[in-house]
């Protein structure tokens, strides 16, 4: 599979992080299923029918998607994200065919572990459909060919062992569990060396890398 990215959309920040290739603007990118678009307003509805869902939100302690109250105040926090580090924010992703919603990522810097956090909503529309595997490989090759970052971390609820299942498939491993604003997280990490190492020799299937690695 490979993410089609626009060409013309791309600069390097060698200021901030020379060894970093950024977009000059929040990209878009597709997959073979899924369409991958900076969160607008346009998708207020699509995060508002999210929020009110309990069971979709079941998790959401103390993530980025639960610190606004409002669909707009993600928008909002998508696009300042760009701006102090661009490349980063929030993304719409709905099915290429039907377009409809199946949820939301994001990749958000975090200063007090100097490291960039991916997180990933999936709306009920995306439940057992059986993107998680087009999607990951998605999310990480952005994060690590387009953006060139060396390591992404991921904090989930202990309790959310979904979570835990996918991260470990795309070659995540649990680092340590943390307090997070006195709320127990577990934290997951996953360098770019790994991913390489994994993603090389697996012919695009993630779960193969999660049962290699258990094996050895």
């Amino acid at each position: 599979m490979e993410v089609a990215l626009p060409a013309s959309t791309s600069c390097v920040d060698e200021a901030a992080q020379p060894s970093r290739t950024v977009h000059c603007a929040p990209p878009s990118f597709t997959t073979s299923r899924l369409q991958f678009v900076p969160l607008a307003p346009v998708h207020a509805e699509d995060l508002v029918s999210m929020q009110n869902d309990p069971q979709v939100c079941r998790y959401l302690t103390h993530d980025v998607y639960s610190a606004y109250e409002s669909a707009l105040g993600l928008v909002h926090y998508s696009n300042e994200e760009h701006v102090r580090h661009p490349g980063l924010g929030i993304w719409h992703v709905s099915t290429r065919t039907t377009h409809r919603f199946v949820g939301i990522f994001s990749l958000h810097y975090v200063h007090a572990l100097q490291a960039v956090e991916l997180g990933v909503v999936f709306s009920r529309d995306g439940w057992g459909k059986r993107l998680v595997p087009d999607f990951g490989r998605a999310v990480l090759k952005y994060a690590f060919r387009t953006l060139g970052e060396r390591r992404l971390i991921a904090l989930t609820d202990p309790a959310n062992r979904s979570a835990a299942f996918w991260l470990e498939a795309y070659g995540f491993w649990l680092k340590a569990d943390v307090l997070v604003d006195g709320v127990p997280q577990s934290l997951f990490l996953i360098d770019e060396a790994t991913w390489t190492q994994l993603h090389g020799d697996a012919d695009g299937n993630p779960y193969a890398w999660r049962a290699r690695a258990k094996r050895g």
